[in-house]
């Protein structure tokens, strides 16, 4: 459990050296995290972009075959 908190920033009496950016309030949305953490999980081949890029990208497409908006908790 310490490394899904580890992963999604959770556990702060660690030292967390990853450095989280994106979103309009400079932090990670529920989207963010779980991308960034099956990044980890997968070795971390993509940066902090890459993955903002992706999670935007499927958000969009979401959003374009349902009609349905994303909450901004979800994905902003």
């Amino acid at each position: 459990m310490d490394a899904i908190k580890k992963a999604v920033g959770g556990n702060h009496g660690s030292s967390n050296t990853q450095s989280h950016t994106g979103g309009s309030s400079g932090g990670q949305d529920f989207g963010d995290k779980g991308a960034a953490a099956a990044n980890q999980k997968l070795g971390g081949h993509l940066n902090n972009n890459q993955l903002e890029k992706g999670t935007d990208a499927g958000r969009n497409m979401f959003e374009k075959k349902t009609g349905t908006h994303v909450p901004s908790k979800i994905s902003n």
